[in-house]
């Protein structure tokens, strides 16, 4: 799962194969075991685009915080430069 810029797209991929893979279960067999398998695919289909959503949106949430506490800094920084020029003027 990576970061996708609040587009779980990339994930649905993941989603389309474990269908497939489902059907490739079934073609093998029907019994307990295929069942199992079968719905364990199904699960990781369904929660890998729900995830990939919810933590690249964290992840983006975090990352505008550290850029705008950056900026404050920054301009924190600036901000005490010109003060320190102003008063040796």
């Amino acid at each position: 799962m990576g970061l996708y810029e609040l587009d779980r797209r990339p994930a649905l991929g993941f989603s389309a194969g474990a269908l497939f893979g489902c059907s490739a279960v079934f073609s093998m067999g029907t019994s307990t075991g295929y069942w199992i398998l079968a719905a364990t695919l199904l699960a990781f289909g369904t929660v890998t685009p729900m995830a990939t959503r919810r933590y690249s949106v964290a992840a983006q949430g975090k990352a505008r915080n550290i850029a705008r506490q950056q900026e404050e800094r920054r301009l924190a920084r600036q901000r005490r430069a010109e003060r320190r020029q102003q008063r040796r003027r």
